[in-house]
């Protein structure tokens, strides 16, 4: 539907290098569709593809990446004669009617797959990419499998399509990884993942649960304008440099960043747009999230992002509140937005003295008032306003040294609408107060 035209994987060089040994026997491999993993087929696929592409890495490098990603150095030592044979007997057999010496990748080059259509599971675990890799407007229609694999150069992930889970566990992406404007379907596993360089996820979205456990970030994170449909995990681990979540969304769960070292120039959205909507199947994991990344923030020196993460904790705890504690937060956050806004609480004010000034005026024009001071009388609105906000500023001391005389002659409901109005305007006055100070930071 995007208009990009795609390629069988199977002709493409790159892939048939990759699969010399062939393709697994179907798609969805393992115990839940009863369809196994051929061993022996993929520790031949990766010999055949680390043997041709590792030819140029001197020898102690070698040693040292196969130790890395769980390999003996023997899988990266240079094809024997038989095997570069296999090789290009496969490649014979793929591109007949290529001359000899152009059907096998050139080293150096990077390695294309961009626009291919994988039909059946991809598994590129414990593979090394020596230079930079392409994935660019890739479709994988099954698994895609990368866990323990180590690129030393680039690798672009641009517009790839996974339509069921992705496996990056343990990867080592020692040049940038640029993951941007991808669409994931399943699951996406970067487990103890390693990224030296870059990392750019900007407008990658994923639908199933994502998770950056224990993974190393040395350099700049962009995860701006991403969307993140289920949970998202950047536990442990670390950020070592600047990182970016402006933009971005998370549908149904908050991330959790527990144990994890962040960079104080790491950036979050404070629109509430963005954030999961509170419910009863994630307020309780939701507000433990909000208090870590609450953390985050007053540790960056950030006070409007801290108060947001606050005000997001207080929702979550609304929600996991019985019913009267429940009704407490709920006025606290309709009066006040939990002591985050001046508005409301001046609205609140400008009403509640209104409703004074009406039935105080009310009360004051009517036919008879005996024992109220005629120049009360005389001027019936005025003297309610005056009343209403005496009321409302009790603690001046207004009402008690002007309106003494005037007090004593209400009647019981309008003297309890006095008091009412006395108590209320100092809670109003202390939620205006709040506001002030979170909005300008008085501390």
């Amino acid at each position: 539907n995007d208009g990009v035209r795609l390629t069988p994987a199977a002709q493409n060089p790159w892939y048939v290098l990759a699969t010399v040994a062939g393709e697994q026997p179907g798609r969805h491999v393992g115990p839940i569709t009863g369809r196994y993993i051929d061993e022996e087929r993929r520790r031949q696929n990766r010999r055949f593809w680390n043997g041709f592409v590792c030819l140029d890495i001197p020898r102690e490098k070698r040693v040292e990446i196969a130790k890395e990603i769980g390999l003996e150095p023997r899988d990266l030592e240079p094809l024997t004669t038989e095997e570069r044979s296999q090789i290009n007997a496969r490649f014979d057999r793929a591109f007949p009617d290529l001359e000899v010496g152009r059907r096998t990748p050139k080293l150096g080059q990077t390695a294309n797959f961009s626009r291919l259509k994988f039909a059946n599971d991809v598994l590129f675990d414990k593979y090394v990419f020596p230079f930079a890799a392409s994935f660019r407007d890739a479709h994988f229609s099954s698994s895609g499998c990368f866990n323990s694999a180590c690129f030393l150069g680039g690798v672009h992930f641009h517009d790839a399509y996974f339509e069921q889970n992705s496996d990056f566990r343990d990867v080592h992406f020692m040049g940038g990884i640029y993951f941007d404007s991808s669409f994931v379907c399943g699951s996406a596993v970067f487990l103890s993942a390693r990224f030296d360089k870059t990392a750019s996820f900007k407008r990658s979205r994923i639908f199933g649960s994502i998770t950056f456990r224990e993974a190393h970030f040395a350099k700049d994170a962009d995860f701006q304008d991403a969307d993140f449909i289920d949970e998202v995990d950047f536990s442990d681990g670390c950020f070592k440099s600047k990182t970016s979540f402006r933009g971005a969304r998370f549908e149904t769960e908050v991330p959790k960043f527990h144990q994890r070292e962040m960079y104080q120039d790491t950036s979050f959205s404070d629109d509430r747009a963005l954030w999961p909507k509170v419910t009863d199947d994630n307020a309780e994991t939701g507000k433990q999230a909000y208090t870590r990344l609450r953390q985050i923030a007053a540790e960056a020196h950030n006070p409007d992002l801290e108060h947001f993460f606050l005000r997001q904790e207080m929702r979550c705890k609304e929600q996991l509140a019985d019913r009267f504690h429940a009704l407490m937060f709920r006025l606290y956050r309709w009066l006040s937005d939990y002591g985050h806004s001046v508005t409301r609480p001046s609205a609140a004010l400008a009403v509640l003295w209104l409703i004074g000034v009406a039935a105080f005026a009310g009360f004051f024009v009517a036919p008879v008032q005996a024992g109220l001071p005629e120049d009360v009388l005389d001027s019936p609105l005025r003297s309610g306003m005056s009343l209403s906000f005496a009321n409302l500023f009790g603690f001046l001391g207004i009402n008690r040294l002007y309106f003494i005389d005037v007090l004593r002659g209400l009647p019981d409901a309008l003297q309890f609408l006095a008091g009412l109005q006395t108590v209320a305007g100092v809670v109003l006055l202390f939620f205006f107060g709040l506001g002030l100070r979170n909005r300008f930071r008085l501390r």
